[in-house]
């Protein structure tokens, strides 16, 4: 139940998601992350000290997240980092390898100029590229590129057909995709979206799952915010020509913390079945992290991407 400080942060919450769906809204994503930026200071890093420490309390939030990548492969490879945002990655990877060349591409200006400003910080060579969401060509030759990395980025892209033709184009022969893409199949989803802000908070009560989903993971303007099972981002990747390989999945700390409601939620005659369903089937590993059918039950899912040959 909630308190009564509770109860009046909640009614305020209400008023303001009813309020927000007559708001203008951004027409595309890339409006959107020109305008917003994932959580980073504004104005850039005072130093490498405070860099780091950023990138580190950012690699916890997502449980054993930079050991799946298994970033010392990127040794000796030309890297582009897709979606580059302000520069998180680009430090994860110049930290953990040594790239033959690393590339970083984004559609925000705002974000390439703080991660421009990061890398120059701790000195490392980034060539970067700006582009559009509506065309977008990559100023890359063909199979030039060896690693393609690209986290949290593909999920928030409507025409993801054409964003795979240019990697297919720009992928060397034996070159291969690491991506990052929300998990249908997570606590966030069948206990944080179906349970705590539809059901206990009764924010958007008559929409959708997936709409209310794409509203709580990168905020509430957000226009485009997929989420997939394993099973449909296989059948997309397939669909475009890339063979896909789940290479595991993070549960987020956010979620953890959303657990205390997982009896609550199994009891709650209002939760939809496919949800209880979920909850119901729940194991938990050693260390605490939810499982189900024998895969971590975490939002963040890694997948490594090779062309199928035609």
């Amino acid at each position: 139940m909630f308190n009564y400080s509770e109860k009046i942060k909640n009614l305020i919450l209400k008023f303001y998601t009813t309020v927000i769906d007559y708001l203008p809204k951004y027409s595309t994503s890339e409006k959107y992350w020109n305008q917003n930026l994932v959580d980073t200071p504004l104005s850039g890093f005072k130093n490498i000290n405070e860099s780091i420490d950023h990138l580190k309390w950012r690699n916890i939030q997502y449980i054993n997240s930079i050991n799946i990548l298994n970033l010392k492969q990127y040794d000796n490879k030309v890297i582009l980092d897709f979606g580059c945002g302000p520069g998180n990655d680009i430090v994860n990877i110049c930290s953990n390898s040594k790239p033959k060349k690393m590339l970083a591409f984004d559609v925000s200006k705002k974000a390439i100029s703080l991660a421009r400003k990061r890398a120059k910080l701790h000195n490392f060579d980034v060539e970067f590229l700006e582009g559009s969401e509506k065309k977008l060509i990559l100023p890359n030759s063909d199979r030039s590129i060896d690693i393609i990395h690209s986290m949290g980025v593909l999920h928030h892209i409507e025409n993801i057909s054409g964003v795979f033709k240019e990697f297919r184009r720009v992928l060397s022969k034996n070159g291969f995709i690491q991506v990052m893409v929300y998990n249908r199949n997570s606590l966030w989803y069948h206990l944080h979206v179906a349970y705590e802000v539809k059901i206990k908070r009764g924010l958007w009560p008559n929409k959708s799952l997936d709409y209310i989903f794409s509203k709580t993971v990168d905020g509430f303007k957000c226009p485009v915010a997929f989420c997939y099972s394993q099973k449909e981002f296989s059948s997309l990747c397939k669909k475009n020509g890339f063979s896909c390989q789940l290479l595991g999945i993070s549960t987020s700390l956010f979620e953890m913390e959303k657990l205390k409601f997982l009896w609550e939620a199994l009891r709650h005659k209002k939760l939809n079945q496919k949800s209880r369903d979920f909850l119901n089937g729940l194991s938990f590993s050693i260390n605490g992290e939810p499982i189900y059918e024998k895969k971590i039950a975490g939002i963040n899912s890694y997948y490594k991407l090779k062309k199928i040959k035609v």
